[in-house]
């Protein structure tokens, strides 16, 4: 009947028009959500770049501390060549040392013979001289006489 199709089609457009409704709504809810995501993803992606300069930031500093750690090795290197050096000119001053004390206990014997001849040469021209003056001295006195 007219009434029942009637009924029919008012239930039916009641029907869509609460579906219109709950479209409209979800439409809106997405819509927001839309805009969350959006928002979100944002927010993501300044936060993937703060990553990304902090990744790098980590290889500058590691390379840093990889540059550090090679400079360091090598100026240990060289200390250790320089406290090899020293030890060596410490043991070459020492032998130098004890060469010059021999040399110089040589040295004052040599000088310390010297005088002790010069000394007994000095007394034997001495007792020479005496000798020769005594003996003009009796030539002398045998020519006076």
């Amino acid at each position: 009947t007219i009434n029942d199709l009637q009924d029919e089609v008012a239930l039916e457009k009641s029907l869509l028009a609460e579906a219109e409704s709950h479209f409209s709504q979800s439409e809106t809810e997405g819509h927001g959500l839309q805009i969350s995501l959006e928002k979100m993803n944002s927010r993501l992606q300044e936060k993937n770049e703060e990553l990304i300069q902090l990744r790098e930031k980590c290889y500058a500093l590691e390379n840093n501390c990889d540059s550090s750690e090679r400079e360091s090795s090598f100026i240990k290197h060289n200390l250790n060549k320089v406290k090899l050096k020293l030890e060596d000119s410490t043991t070459k001053t020492v032998e130098w040392r004890e060469k010059y004390d021999n040399l110089e206990g040589i040295y004052n014997s040599s000088i310390q013979e010297m005088r002790q001849e010069q000394n007994s040469l000095r007394d034997a021209l001495q007792a020479a001289i005496d000798q020769g003056i005594s003996r003009v001295n009796e030539m002398e006195m045998m020519q006076s006489e």
